[in-house]
């Protein structure tokens, strides 16, 4: 998938909005703390805390199993919280892609809607 396809602000909105609804948690996102170290970190304390909750949220944002496997299976050496989250932004942008294309469809008037 091509980076920057969905500007930043809505990825963010679009993950925030995710952890709000799915889990009740807020993620604090700034120039300090981009959207991948803070839902990386966010990541990080539920590996050690409450794998059942990322392993919901992970199926809640339609992250698919078999993705998962495979990103667990390489992550060994390699930090397991970057790829999760990598994984989360790359769904959503897709997720966000998607839905401004059928909207597009939809009512071909509406032009570009980002």
């Amino acid at each position: 998938m091509k980076q920057g396809l969905v500007p930043q602000y809505l990825l963010e909105q679009e993950v925030s909005h995710a952890l709000l609804q799915e889990l009740g948690l807020e993620i604090r996102v700034n120039e300090k703390q981009p959207l991948l170290a803070a839902l990386e970190l966010l990541i990080e304390q539920m590996l050690a805390r409450d794998y059942e909750k990322l392993v919901y949220f992970l199926y809640r944002v339609d992250v698919s199993e078999s993705k998962i496997r495979s990103l667990l299976d390489q992550a060994a050496g390699e930090n397991t919280a970057a790829l999760l989250a990598r994984a989360i932004v790359d769904r959503l942008q897709e997720k966000v892609l998607s839905r401004q294309q059928y909207m597009m469809q939809a009512d071909p008037e509406a032009g570009e809607l980002l």
